[in-house]
């Protein structure tokens, strides 16, 4: 199964990794368990408002495209 190419790391132009997997998904989950504002300053990782919606939409349209044939 291959993995969504968002999700994947990547580097820009300078070569520096941008925002890893884990903090891309963690902002996304924390948005989507607790309500919170996807502009809410992390300590740790400090993803842009609006990376933290690009995700969140991009994680839920993963996630129902793949539980969609199964319950509908």
């Amino acid at each position: 199964m291959a993995c969504e190419p968002y999700f994947q790391q990547r580097v820009n132009a300078a070569g520096q990794p941008l925002s890893s997997t884990l903090a891309k998904l963690s902002a996304a989950l924390r948005v989507l368990a607790y309500g919170g504002a996807p502009d809410r300053p992390d300590e740790y990782i400090r993803p842009s408002e609006s990376a933290t919606n690009y995700t969140v939409l991009r994680f839920a349209r993963l996630f129902v495209g793949k539980l969609e044939p199964v319950y509908c």
